[in-house]
């Protein structure tokens, strides 16, 4: 009996130490990740996409901090294709140094419209860190949209609240980077 007792206290010894060794190369592994994700160097699409997907675990409406010219704004983060659709529509407004992220897993050229909108949107198209393309204080729309918004190859979208571009100097080739807290 004695000897089935010690059988068994080393099989929970093992498992424990098992659990502790996986835990620390998971801790490890985000610290490594972690580490490469602070250096300053120039972000590449991929570096940059996989940078905000780490800060956010891709969960629609998860919130990430950007600057953009000395200016700090908190977005939600929205990647499912049904909160991509849905976006700002139907809010009753968005407050300052507030926007919608919007990520696309490859370059594609997204089209935005503003459907039943309550407030007028600035849309910037964004590629690899820079914004490519500013539409400034677009109207809003009805349930039937006449008009679309689109330009060229784009990694993330970003709407912010009507004017505010102009208001805090955002223009083309300007970059942004994630605020990391």
């Amino acid at each position: 009996m004695d000897y089935l007792n010690r059988v068994k206290n080393k099989k929970y010894f093992y498992f424990i130490l098992f659990i502790i060794l996986i835990i620390s190369f998971f801790l490890l592994f985000k610290s490594f990740k972690l580490n490469n994700l602070n250096n300053k160097e120039s972000i590449s699409l991929n570096s940059f996409s996989e940078k905000v997907s780490f800060f956010t675990d891709q969960k629609d409406y998860a919130k990430i901090n950007l600057a953009l010219n000395e200016v700090n704004i908190e977005a939600e983060v929205v990647f499912s294709q049904e909160a991509k659709s849905l976006g700002l529509s139907r809010r009753k407004n968005l407050e300052k140094d507030k926007g919608m992220l919007f990520i696309f897993e490859n370059e594609t050229s997204p089209n935005f419209v503003m459907r039943e909108m309550n407030f007028p949107l600035d849309i910037l198209f964004l590629r690899q860190g820079r914004i490519e393309k500013i539409f400034h204080n677009l109207a809003p729309e009805g349930i039937i949209v006449t008009n679309n918004y689109s330009y060229g190859p784009a990694d993330m979208v970003l709407e912010l609240p009507g004017n505010y571009a102009s208001e805090n100097n955002l223009v083309e080739g300007l970059s942004f980077s994630i605020i990391e807290k």
